[in-house]
Parts: C-alpha cells; structure tokens; sequence
C-alpha cells in the first residue's frame, strides 16, 4: 500500500454523493464537501498514519 495526498483526498470528497450521509453519525455529504479544505490535511494525515503502522495482515484480514 502507498501514501495518500491531500489531492487525492481532495478529490475523493469531491466525488462523494451529494446526497447521501455517512452511515455513523448521519453527516451529510454536502457539509463533508463544505468543508473539505479543512478535512482533507486531517484526513490525509489519519489515512497515512493508519497506512504506516497496520500491518498487513490486519489489512487483508478486513478485505476478505
């Protein structure tokens, strides 16, 4: 697995539904979007941390 960027995060919010909310916590997609300038450096930094220190068996045990 490899690092994300902020850019990729960026444009994964940017795709997200309009519509839809998050299933935990019923956050709409709309103020995800609204805020994703804020999100996107937080979020890519837990995406990469989680990345770096998970093994990988922990990884692929959760794809199957």
């Amino acid at each position: 697995m490899h690092e994300t960027s902020e850019e990729e995060v960026s444009r994964l919010i940017k795709d997200l539904s309009h519509n839809k909310t998050i299933q935990y916590g019923d956050i709409q997609n709309k103020f995800i979007k609204l805020l994703k300038s804020i999100l996107a450096p937080f979020l890519t930094r837990i995406i990469n941390k989680c990345i770096n220190e998970t093994p990988i068996q922990t990884v692929l045990k959760y794809l199957k």
